[in-house]
Order: C-alpha cells, then structure tokens, then sequence
C-alpha cells in the first residue's frame, strides 16, 4: 500500500500552488495575471465567459454520461465478453471512488483536463477488490522529471507525498508531451477579450443603454465643482429606470452624444466572432456554442456524428489508452487479453424511423444480429421460447457457419410410406407444427384481404409504405417458424397482391407462394393424383 492511503481523505489544502497561483500570488510577483484587454484571467475567472463555460460544460457531461465497459477477450479471436465480475469494471462502471458516483468522477476528470491541462486521480489498493481512485486536488498536485523519470507530486497536510506514473491516472489535454497545456493560459487572449466584452455590455446597460455625452462649459471649474457635477449627473441618469428623464443644464451648459457607440463599433460582430475563437481553442463546432451560422450538413444526425467524431472520441481515445496502460497487468498486456472503452453506441441514438431500417439491414441477407439482439437495444425482454436467439437463415443462401466450398444439400423428393405409421408422439408434433403453420398463414391471408380491400378503394395505384409495413409484420411470425427470408418474402406477397387481388389462396397454395415455389392450385392437385396413383395398394 502506498505511503499516500492514511492521507487521502484530507486532501483539500487552501495553499496556493505555482501550477495555478492565486491573485494574490501573482500581484506579489509583479505579474499581475492580466492580457492585453486588461482583464485577469485564470481558472476560475474563465468560467465567467460563457462560450467557455458551454463548451467545457458539453464536451465533459457528453463524456461523463457515456458508460465505459471492461472486455475481457476469449481466445485468440476477437470474441469478448463484460468482465462484470472483475472489480476494475465494478470501478469505472458505477463507483470510481468513495466520494463519487460514475459520472461525477468522469465530469470532474474531464473538466480539470480541459481546463487545466492536467488531471490526476490517485490508484487506491492497486489490484485488489478495494481499490479506488481518488481525483487528487489540481492546486496540490504537480509532475516534474528528474533525470529522465517522470515523477508526481502532491501535498497531504504538511508533507509533499511522491507517487510513481503508475500509481496514478493522468488525463491530459491537448499538449505536445507527457504534460498537457492548460486551456486557460494559451486562450486567455479570448477569454480576456470576451471577459472585457461582457464587462463593456453591463456597463453600457447600467447607463440606460446610452452612449456617454459630452457636457460643454465656457469656463473652467475647479476640480471640486467638477466632481460635484459628475456625480449629479450619473446618480440622476444612470441605469435602465432613469434613462427617460430629462437633461437640466446651467450657466450655458450644452450637452453633446459621443459619437462611438456600441453599434458603430460593430460590437455585436465582436461578441459573435468571441464565440468562434471560444469554439476553435475548445475543438467545437461553432453552433454548438450559440453561434448562428448555419452547419453544412443536411441533418442534425450528420452534424451530432461529427461532433462526436471530432470533439468526443479523442478524449474517449486517450482515457482508454490511460486505462489499458494504468490499470491491466503486463501479461494482461501481452495477450490484449483486457479491452477498456465507452459505449459510444449510446451517444446515437436516431430518430425511430431511421432504427427500423437499421435494424431490418441487420437482419436480412446474411443477418449479422439476432432478433434478440435486436430487442435489447430497444431495451425489450427476448422473444419467448429462444426464437430470437438463432440466425435467420435465407433459403437462397448457404447455412451459417458452413463450408462455402461444400455444395448445397439438395432436398430429398417426396416420399410416402403407406405401411408403417408414425409414432403417437411424432404424429402429434406434426399435427401441432401443422396447426401452428395454418393459424399464421390465415394471419397472413386476412392481412392481405384487409390490405387488398384498402388499396382498391383508393383511384391511386400501388401499396402504401404503411400497408408494406403492415404485410411484412403478418409474414414475419411465418417466416421465423418456415426458416423463410422475411424480404424475399414480403417482395413475393407483394407481388401475389398486385397481381392477384381477387384470387382465394388455400394454406398449401399461400405457403407456396411465399416461400417463392412457383406451383398452382391446378399443379398441386395433379401432384397429388400421381402420388396417389403411384402408391395406390394393388388389389
């Protein structure tokens, strides 16, 4: 155990630090912390600017939301399961630490490594089932290099506590090196700029949104008569309640508007083009800030996938490279056995219309998810009896998992054995599958009538996307129980539709036609005569 657990649960300490000096610090210095636009900016100042405050306050509850899962790989595949039982997924899932639930340790991480540049979190009990980790203050704790070792040091209490790099999580922010660069130095040229801009808008609405006059006098006043007419002046018309009275001069006074006003000025321009710059220092897309230039893509999915392509996923790339390197084990790393990531699925989620069509591509052809699968996105229970569990298999394509140079099995020609009987319990499992397959053919029969029955009650011609809908939800419950592609279905139904609108299908016939044989009523009936005919007992 390291020599920092007795301490850990008093780390807070109002020392200043010199990674983050306060004011004080900085005025005893000579350096007064202040830019060019005359406002001091530093970590707690920058968050009085709103673009910044968005900014940092979107791209870290994005990450703090999105749940991080621990894989453990099986084999040499790339077969991987939730290692729930291992207490790093525990970690990380639910609760990093004593003091904070999931989401308000990867809010407050996130926010101090963009802020900051640097955020560090101590490994509590490394390796076993206690362990923790704990985010070490920011103002206490700093990193330094001695000859070519990287070290971390914190304060607890009085004492200055080293940790080696493994001991503890490090979040960094974009930087060239093993340190990263702190938000609130490099842009504080913006946030100062926008700090003054806001400061400029209050004031100008504390003096009534006027601009300042000009007062004339023909003679010279001493400096005292001089203060005494200033503070008349602003008690009797500054602010919003006393902008409408009126302007009393004495002793030929004339008063004059200055001629720079806000608006000549372009200051509205100003505090949009503050939010751009905001925007760029926080790798943000402009209207994500409150910017109203038009974004180039044509749907809002579009534009969400970019921010999570661009703004999201390289902090989501480096907590995972932090996690696989801080917390797996070297032969955990040698085998690539331990995998570390956020669910970025979660952070998508599409309109419903856009789901279905997802989910059908999913599941038709060579399917690549289970119906089960399927319904558990949509947070459904799985279908009764194990149904959704298999691989729908069209029967225009090869078996799942087969060999594909084998050639397909021909199916056996009908054969009737007219002497011995079934058993009892096969013949009532034949009669049960018998009985099933009718009662979903009459749901399909019924559902084309109803449909055929709209359809020809409209002048226009053709289904509509809905009846579509309608005819492949009957056939999907068929389809399951016959192995039968549920597309190549629909299409063939459809196409009986158009085609036949008045014909009466019987369950041989309809079972026919949706599993794409081409045979008729005629057809089956002679069938059947041969059949008869071949197998009837000689006298």
């Amino acid at each position: 155990m390291s020599v920092l657990a007795p301490f850990l649960r008093s780390l807070e300490n109002p020392q200043t630090s010199l990674s983050n000096p306060a004011e004080w610090l900085y005025d005893a210095l000579g350096a007064s912390g202040r830019n060019h636009s005359g406002e001091r900016v530093n970590a707690k100042s920058a968050l009085h600017y709103s673009p910044i405050w968005r900014g940092l306050n979107l791209i870290c509850t994005t990450l703090a939301k999105t749940p991080i899962h621990m894989y453990e790989r099986k084999g040499k595949g790339s077969d991987k399961e939730r290692a729930t039982e291992d207490p790093r997924y525990q970690c990380l899932r639910y609760r990093p630490c004593e003091e904070y639930t999931d989401y308000r340790w990867k809010l407050t991480m996130f926010w101090r490594a963009l802020l900051r540049g640097n955020s560090i979190a101590y490994i509590f009990d490394k390796g076993r089932p206690s362990q923790e980790y704990i985010p070490l203050d920011p103002n206490d704790t700093y990193i330094f290099r001695e000859d070519t070792q990287l070290f971390y040091m914190t304060k607890v209490g009085d004492r200055d506590v080293r940790m080696m790099p493994d001991e503890v999580l490090h979040f960094t922010g974009w930087g060239d090196g093993p340190i990263g660069l702190s938000l609130v130095e490099h842009a504080s040229e913006c946030i100062g700029l926008g700090l003054a801009q806001q400061k400029h808008a209050s004031v100008f609405y504390k003096n009534g949104m006027k601009a300042s006059v000009v007062i004339e006098y023909p003679k010279i006043i001493d400096d005292k008569s001089y203060a005494q007419l200033l503070e008349r002046y602003r008690q009797a018309h500054s602010g919003a309640a006393n902008m409408e009275k009126p302007l009393i001069l004495q002793n030929g006074m004339t008063s004059k508007p200055w001629v720079v006003s806000g608006r000549d000025a372009q200051f509205i321009e100003q505090r949009k083009f503050g939010i751009r710059e905001a925007a760029n220092f926080l790798n943000l897309p402009a209207y994500k800030l409150g910017d109203d230039a038009r974004t180039s893509f044509a749907s809002l999915e579009q534009s969400n996938q970019e921010f999570i392509d661009e703004s999201i996923d390289p902090h989501m790339a480096m907590a995972e490279a932090e996690f696989r390197e801080k917390l797996s084990t070297p032969e955990e790393k040698k085998g690539d056995a331990i995998i570390v990531e956020f669910h970025r699925q979660s952070l998508m989620r599409t309109d419903f219309q856009s789901r279905q069509n997802g989910y059908r591509t999913a599941l038709a052809g060579r399917p690549y998810m289970l119906p089960d699968e399927v319904r558990a996105m949509e947070n459904m229970p799985p279908l009764p009896g194990g149904v959704g569990s298999t691989y729908l298999d069209p029967l225009n394509m090869g078996n799942l998992g087969g060999d594909p140079e084998a050639e397909p099995v021909k199916p056996d020609a009908p054969q009737m054995k007219p002497t011995d009987a079934p058993a009892d319990d096969e013949g009532e499992g034949e009669d049960e599958r018998m009985r099933l397959r009718d009662a979903l053919l009459f749901v399909v029969r019924k559902t084309a009538a109803r449909v055929c029955t709209r359809a020809q009650k409209r002048s226009a011609k053709g289904l509509t996307a809905a009846e579509h809908d309608e005819i492949r939800d009957a056939l999907a419950p068929y389809c399951i129980h016959a192995r039968i592609d549920l597309d190549g279905a629909v299409a063939r139904m459809l196409a009986v539709i158009q085609a036949e609108p008045y014909a009466e299908f019987t369950n041989d016939t309809l079972a026919a036609k949706i599993s794409g044989r081409d045979i008729t009523l005629k057809q089956l009936m002679d069938l059947k005569d041969q059949l008869d005919a071949a197998y009837r007992p000689r006298a």
